[in-house]
């Protein structure tokens, strides 16, 4: 499957659900070791563990992610399957857009009030105050996706901006006020999986993907058009 076919809405629906019900203690079973020469041995990486990993030394996570759980060999059979991995930079300090760019971009505003019965003169008396507020900018267009039609190797920049204002214990006085401006880098393309023609050894990200005649004569994909499952 193409991952430009897929319809948008469904992958929003399914991210939010797992957010909502993911532990830091969850077992990550499609997370792969990207790196060289890595086996497919199965392992049991813990979301938080895999955070863990990541320094200023080494910023980017050695895991990439993919349908297939960890550890599935294709035995005497060679295909591919599709995987993605990512990085993300988080910075303070950035000015949240005065308009959103893009042509479709996705916005949410959210502000939570609540009515304080005082009579004090800073406050007065039953006055409504925003004790919260939190905007989400991400530019570009979400009724459109990012991928192309092809299984060739493809790198996208994603921003987005969270802007967050909380009152202090007086509410007459802004208690935190900051934006944050993150950048994600992803990049999809396709692997090898571990077979015994490579030593069950998890195959480098092709830049580009095989030529019909290397597929005919070397590999077993069902289908040279539909191979990312």
């Amino acid at each position: 499957m193409q991952l430009a076919r897929v319809p948008l809405v469904n992958v929003a629906s399914a991210v939010t659900e797992s957010i909502v019900v993911s532990s830091s203690r969850d077992h990550q079973h499609q997370l792969w070791k990207d790196g060289p020469g890595d086996s497919n041995e199965p392992t049991s990486v813990y979301l938080f563990d895999a955070l863990s990993q990541k320094t200023s030394r080494n910023p980017v996570l050695p895991f990439f992610v993919s349908f297939y759980a960890n550890g599935t060999s294709t035995g005497v059979l060679r295909e591919h399957a599709l995987r993605l991995n990512s990085s993300l930079q988080c910075d303070l300090g950035k000015n949240f857009p005065s308009f959103c760019p893009g042509e479709n971009p996705f916005t949410a505003n959210y502000t939570w009030k609540a009515t304080v019965n005082t009579t004090t003169p800073e406050n007065g008396a039953g006055r409504t105050f925003n004790l919260l507020q939190f905007r989400v900018c991400a530019p570009g267009d979400v009724s459109k996706s990012p991928w192309d039609l092809n299984n060739d190797r493809q790198d996208i920049t994603e921003d987005v901006y969270l802007d967050y204002l909380a009152m202090g214990p007086m509410l007459n006085r802004v208690g935190a006020k900051f934006t944050i401006r993150c950048t994600a880098n992803t990049t999809r393309g396709y692997f090898e999986l571990p077979n015994y023609w490579n030593s069950n050894k998890v195959g480098n990200l092709l830049n580009k993907w095989p030529s019909e005649e290397v597929l005919a004569k070397s590999f077993n994909n069902p289908s040279a058009n539909n191979v990312g499952r």
